[in-house]
């Protein structure tokens, strides 16, 4: 099986080629619903994925012979297609210029070095791309932790300001050592494929092209890209660049998982089509008994006089097929006359209910036969084709994912309006600067710590929504316990990030005031 492979070389060649962003300014930092990372310039954009399984870095829109307002133009319909959304990065971020890129030995870990005006305050973005523990963290001028895109437990510094020794001096240290293959296989855990065949008197020369930067390569076998190489190899074909590479590989990989996880999709949905069709075929059973109840009934009606009362069988004889004697079940809690009764009723629900199963059974079929041949092609769909299928099939959301609209505690005013408020610094950050939107009213405790509280804003609110809404804000305060506080109040884009003071703290450039009594709404 085919599996992803993004080792500490690759990165390597990589970040060579990325250091074409030094000196670029930092126009903006997104997201996409998948989480990953969009660092946005002028005329490319840095992709980072923190996935699992697909972490990765590389550039996107290298086109160098690209006029600029068409690149531009691209650029900006890239960015809505992909639905981004300004990431809490862009905060500190923004209109940064990139200063230095360093990977940090040769382990799969990097910074990006960000600064104003080529003096403090500096920034890092730390890039750990370590499988399941890849997370990309944003570090103050001290190394201490400000911002994670995963959350973690914060160390308060995450590395020593010495950053560990460069990879090239690692690499130097390779091509200089006697057994630079047992080396590398240590300093690895394990030799990157390309190298593998490789004796130790032949290993210097792959080890100096790699140490110039590398040349991209993916090798292919039955056209099936297998793995990318930073050395020339039989079967492997030259890419433009290490970042198409990455790209074009993964691109790959991700489009095989998406199958897989669409087969075993419809599959269910096979599963669940094949119940359906079973129990519909035996109500369509039950639908075609319909002359049969109406017969019953009417033999009951004819034989009432030699029917007891209690009965649980009766045998009679049916004049419709020569007198041949039949078994009719009756219920002994009732009449005669009502037990022909419910005998006309089920003929008539069964004549009805006919046309719509066997319409319904026809559906199905059809269905599970569509379903049945596209499960058998999907290996030859494209990427446009699978985003169609995909539609029908959506991937479940995890757990977290489930929760993310029950992060907060949620209240409703007087007039039916949504308040919603933070738990803690981490909630009050998502709330204010990802869940609320622009026009929403922000509300924060002026002398005392407290939750964020956020009124959604639909275009009708009345001094009394504002009203409530600040006294539950005082509630979820240190204040809670005071007569009067005074509670100040915005609109969400008046509200920004307290660089200094970490998640959680902002200052309003625009505010309000109100004083309340602190409570919440008894319905709360």
């Amino acid at each position: 099986m085919l599996k992803p492979y993004f080792d500490s070389i690759i990165l390597y060649c990589l970040l060579n080629e990325i250091q074409s962003i030094i000196g670029e300014k930092l126009k903006g930092v997104t997201f996409d619903n998948e989480k990953n990372l969009y660092l946005i310039f002028a005329k490319q954009i840095l992709f980072a994925s923190t996935h699992p399984s697909f972490y990765r870095v590389h550039l996107l829109f290298e086109e160098k012979g690209l006029e600029h307002s068409r690149h531009k133009s691209v650029l900006k319909s890239f960015i809505k297609q992909k639905d981004l959304r300004k990431h809490p990065f862009e905060d500190f971020l923004k209109s940064y210029k990139v200063l230095e890129i360093r990977q940090l030995g040769l382990d799969r870990i990097f910074y990006i070095k960000f600064s104003k005006n080529d003096r403090l305050p500096f920034y890092y973005l730390l890039f750990e791309l370590t499988g399941p523990s890849s997370n990309i963290s944003l570090l103050n001028s001290d190394f201490e932790c400000i911002f994670q895109q995963k959350k973690r437990t914060l160390k308060k510094t995450i590395y020593s300001n010495t950053m560990g020794i460069s990879a090239k001096k690692v690499v130097e240290g390779f091509i200089n050592n006697p057994s630079p293959k047992s080396t590398l296989r240590t300093h690895l855990k394990k030799l990157p494929p390309y190298l593998e065949n490789t004796e130790d008197k032949d290993i210097k020369k792959p080890l100096r092209n790699i140490l110039n930067g590398g040349e991209p390569f993916i090798l292919y076998q039955k056209n099936i890209p297998q793995y990318i190489s930073p050395i020339p190899l039989e079967g492997a074909k030259r890419k433009d660049s290490f970042s198409a590479a990455v790209k074009e590989f993964y691109d790959y990989l991700i489009l095989i998982e998406r199958k897989k996880r669409l087969k075993i999709a419809i599959s269910k949905r096979i599963k669940s089509l094949g119940k359906t069709i079973k129990k519909l075929t035996e109500e369509l059973a039950t639908a075609n008994r319909s002359a049969e109840f109406k017969k019953k009934g009417e033999l009951i009606l004819v034989n009432l006089k030699h029917i007891k009362k209690g009965e649980k069988q009766l045998r009679v004889n049916d004049p419709y097929e020569n007198n041949r004697v039949i078994e009719i079940e009756m219920d002994p809690s009732k009449s005669p006359t009502e037990n022909a009764e419910e005998y006309f009723k089920k003929s008539r629900k069964a004549e009805k209910s006919k046309k719509i199963i066997a319409k319904r059974l026809e559906v199905t079929q059809k269905e599970m036969i569509e379903l049945e041949n596209t499960k058998r092609g999907i290996d030859s769909l494209g990427i446009e084709q699978i985003n169609s299928i995909e539609v029908a099939f959506p991937a479940k959301k995890t757990g977290r994912e489930k929760e993310k609209h029950e992060l907060f505690r949620t209240f409703f005013t007087a007039n039916d309006k949504k308040v919603i408020v933070g738990r803690n610094r981490f909630e009050n950050e998502k709330l204010t600067f990802e869940h609320a939107k622009s026009r929403d009213i922000f509300f924060h405790i002026r002398e005392a710590p407290g939750s964020h509280t956020i009124l959604v804003n639909d275009g009708k609110l009345t001094r009394g929504d504002i009203i409530e809404a600040a006294k539950i804000a005082a509630y979820y305060s240190r204040a809670k316990h005071s007569n009067i506080v005074p509670v100040s109040y915005t609109e969400r884009r008046y509200v920004r990030r307290s660089k200094k003071l970490g998640p959680g703290k902002v200052i309003l450039t625009k505010e309000k005031t109100v004083f309340v009594k602190p409570e919440i709404p008894s319905t709360g």
